[in-house]
């Protein structure tokens, strides 16, 4: 393969993360110098990577107007990272921080190393190892100038959609990590509702693992999802796990467990109760005086109605969760871009794609709009509330416990109440 770049490209590796970025670049045909900060001698075997053993060589191996990106470092570790790179390179060097670290660490950085005449962008990459060797979402926060650095690089390695690749700049300073923040908090939204829709279709409904996944696959054409799909395999297995259980097995997409955005929304006086309830799920354990009981009786709703609430649930989630992302564009200075953020979604993440296609159109069309007042959206609502209504009423009097839907279907009655646009 060519090489795409002279050797301008250095990667600081520290974990598999990273490793998995290399190999992608590399597959993709970039020329780079790799760090591997576990003292491996060959992180990755291949003709294009150069390893090297210490920063001062990895900095020597890459020419001028160089592009650094440090992976699987956060916190303290970053910070001595950076402070014994940064009297190493030249103004007008690039460095990308990879590595989810706190949004006001990454403003924090910024503002330093902005004085050095070096440029940094963090990078919110989504994804575990797998898709990010394969091609994840990117979404961009910092220095414009960094992005457009960087940008084909990214452009290069990123999952596509509709032959665009997922790549977005979201806006100053921290806006990147804050995105991808508010990423995990929607990968766990839509873990709790997926869970939700096992117990409503097993102990609501009766149906058996086998007939679960039925009803799911049947649902994949209409509303498609990653989580979906994974649930799917769960109840495909040869031993599947009861109704109770289910949730304990189904893994939570990679990213966290959504704790950090749900507090960040509490400063921001933001509600993103669906996510909210994602979280406090998580920390819940049946003992023998809450395991919840088979109810008495099968539920006098159908599985379209689920499956109508659990669309419309999903709305309200992405709903609060952008709704989130432009709050702190304009607390925080940022002008984040929540079209640009969704467009990048739409693939290389654990989200549905189509439904952010509709985020995107949103959004291009009235930039500080909420999700909710688009035609879009308002129609699912308007025309969901009735079975929705009556699947959580149906749960709660059962006793089945839904209080991601029951979260989601009040946020919307206190908007239709109160006249929230």
């Amino acid at each position: 393969m060519t090489a795409k770049t002279g050797r301008q490209l250095g990667v600081s590796v520290g974990g598999e993360r990273g490793a998995a970025l290399v190999r992608n670049l590399a597959r993709r045909g970039y020329r780079l110098a790799v760090a591997d900060r576990r003292n491996r001698a060959d992180p990755v075997d291949h003709p294009l990577v150069r390893s090297v053993a210490t920063l001062p060589q990895l900095v020597a191996a890459t020419g001028p107007d160089r592009v650094l990106m440090l992976l699987d470092a956060a916190g303290n570790e970053l910070d001595r990272l950076l402070g014994r790179l940064t009297p190493l390179l030249d103004p007008g060097d690039v460095i990308v921080d990879g590595g989810a670290a706190r949004f006001g660490d990454t403003s924090r950085r910024a503002a330093g190393l902005r004085a050095t005449g070096l440029r940094f962008a963090g990078c919110g990459i989504t994804g575990d190892p797998a898709l990010i060797e394969h091609g994840p979402a990117y979404v961009v926060g910092g220095d414009r100038a960094a992005h457009a650095r960087i940008a084909p690089i990214l452009a290069a390695t990123a999952a596509r959609m509709q032959n665009v690749p997922c790549v977005a700049y979201a806006g100053a300073a921290g806006a990147g990590d804050f995105a991808l923040m508010v990423h995990d908090e929607l990968a766990a939204a839509e873990h709790r509702l997926i869970i939700e829709v096992g117990t409503l279709l097993r102990a609501g409904l009766g149906r058996s693992a086998a007939q679960t996944a039925d009803v799911l696959a049947g649902w994949a054409g209409l509303v498609p999802s990653q989580v979906l799909d994974a649930a799917r395999t769960v109840l495909q297995r040869p031993d599947p796990p009861g109704w109770r259980e289910f949730g304990d097995v189904l893994e939570l997409p990679v990213g966290g467990d959504g704790l950090p955005g749900v507090r960040n929304a509490l400063d921001l006086a933001v509600p993103v109760t669906v996510a909210a309830e994602a979280v406090a799920a998580r920390t819940r354990r049946w003992t023998s005086t809450t395991v919840p009981a088979e109810p008495a009786a099968l539920l006098a709703v159908t599985a379209d109605d689920i499956r109508t609430g659990w669309y419309a649930a999903r709305v309200v989630a992405y709903a609060q969760g952008f709704q989130q992302l432009s709050v702190a564009g304009r607390a925080y200075g940022w002008g984040m871009d929540a079209a640009a953020v969704a467009g990048a979604w739409r693939g290389g993440t654990a989200l549905d794609g189509r439904l952010l296609t509709f985020v995107r159109e949103a959004f291009t069309a009235d930039p500080d709009g909420h999700l909710l007042a688009d035609p879009y959206f308002a129609d699912v609502i308007h025309h969901a509330l009735p079975p929705w209504r009556r699947v959580v009423t149906a749960a709660t009097t059962a006793g089945l416990p839904v209080p991601a839907h029951a979260a989601a279907q009040q946020f919307v009655t206190g908007r239709l109440v109160t006249g929230t646009r």
